[in-house]
């Protein structure tokens, strides 16, 4: 008797969703089956949509959501007082609730982002604000690590 057999194909992207989407196009076949896209609630990009009205069959599965939470008093203190002057950033959501919580940010403050979205996004929403913003050379860990390390944060 036939065994019927299944294979599955793990795609991890060294950047932004631009970048996982050049690569699904790269790598898989549309021919192959069906693709399982995991992802958050919210999403900055809908590579489901984009490769779906490239005829690539998705499945796509919301495995998890944001949550803001509030910024305790003593953090809020001490980014108004220079205690804290450094703070990373690794989405636009996030910068947003940031920027919504603080009131006040020390002239030395420095925002480190994963992309220039995330930039723009605290630029645009924190403009009362004279802060420096430092964007790593790729939007992935890595390049923003070397970021940190070359500042010496």
């Amino acid at each position: 008797p036939g065994i019927n057999t299944m294979e599955y194909i793990t795609i991890a992207s060294e950047g932004n969703s631009q970048d996982l989407l050049r690569l699904i196009r790269e790598s898989c076949s549309k021919k192959l089956g069906k693709i399982l896209y995991l992802r958050g609630k919210q999403v900055s990009f809908d590579i489901a949509k984009k490769l779906r009205a490239e005829r690539y069959e998705i499945v796509d599965q919301v495995v998890y959501k944001q949550k803001s939470l509030l910024l305790k008093k003593s953090i809020l203190d001490k980014l108004s007082n220079g205690a804290i002057s450094d703070a990373v950033f690794f989405s636009s959501n996030t910068a947003s609730y940031f920027a919504k919580a603080v009131s006040r940010l020390d002239d030395n403050f420095t925002a480190y982002c994963l992309s220039e979205k995330i930039a723009k996004t605290l630029i645009t929403k924190l403009p009362r604000f004279n802060i420096n913003i430092r964007v790593s050379d790729s939007p992935n860990v890595p390049s923003l690590c070397k970021l940190l390390i070359i500042d010496n944060i």
